[in-house]
């Protein structure tokens, strides 16, 4: 954890304004850490840490989030954006199957899914 923590003060510091926290690369060796876990720590490291919470936009690259409450609990917990590429991925494979609506595209299949995943301001 302070790894990750000091690798996005660093990364601040150095003049980035987007930090992206991806769970992508995980495979045998490396266990990912639950996405839920990293925002918030990260989020607030940096609020405790010189403001730098306001300088910076959030997003999380999960494959976890699946459904609208996990993404609303990973937005209240600080994350500016989310990109679920499991659910997305998942998505593409079911409309090239036509296993889900047989006359959808991908691209329309993808707008649904996140028209659904919208959270209100």
């Amino acid at each position: 954890m302070e790894a990750l923590l000091n690798r996005v003060e660093e990364s601040i510091a150095r003049g980035y304004r987007i930090i992206i926290l991806s769970d992508r690369d995980a495979d045998r060796y490396r266990a990912p850490m639950p996405s839920i876990l990293a925002i918030s720590a990260v989020h607030n490291h940096l609020i405790n840490k010189k403001n730098y919470v306001q300088k910076v936009d959030l997003i999380v690259e999960t494959g976890e989030a699946r459904d609208a409450f996990h993404m609303a609990l990973l937005l209240g917990y600080g994350a500016t954006a989310i990109y679920p590429y499991v659910a997305l991925e998942t998505l593409n494979s079911l409309v090239k199957q036509q296993l889900y609506i047989k006359e959808t595209t991908i691209k329309k299949s993808k707008y649904e899914l996140c028209t659904c995943f919208r959270v209100w301001h």
